[in-house]
């Protein structure tokens, strides 16, 4: 049993973004029902006409190889809608892992998510 924090994943419309939303990720995102929960939540923003997806991992802890393959796939099934995703905040070891498995020259990385945002 770890004693990492299991993943939170909340969305949020932000202001002055219009057809954007975030997916605020934080804790450990290893947990296969969570993996699966942020799965589902772009998979319904995809549906509802949400093409501007930027997912935060700002407060996210730790990632495994199938979460980042869960975002890889939602990156593809954004572009097969005219969309984008956008990751904003990685940093330390989260960082490290996209890096180490070149997710960033795939799904765009930026610091934050406002300038995620901007770059849409």
């Amino acid at each position: 049993m770890s004693d990492r924090e299991q993943a939170q994943i909340k969305t949020w419309k932000p202001p002055q973004a219009e057809g954007a939303m975030v997916v605020q990720i934080s804790g450990d995102l290893s947990d296969e029902q969570a993996i699966a929960e942020l799965e589902a939540t772009i998979r319904r923003l995809l549906s509802q006409g949400r093409r501007r997806i930027v997912l935060d991992l700002s407060d996210a802890t730790f990632l495994n190889t199938r979460a980042i393959g869960a975002m890889a796939q939602a990156q593809k099934r954004a572009r097969e809608r005219e969309g984008e995703l956008r990751i904003a905040g990685a940093a330390g070891d989260v960082w490290r892992v996209i890096e180490m498995v070149w997710l960033h020259r795939m799904i765009p990385c930026h610091r934050d998510v406002k300038e995620a945002l901007r770059s849409f």
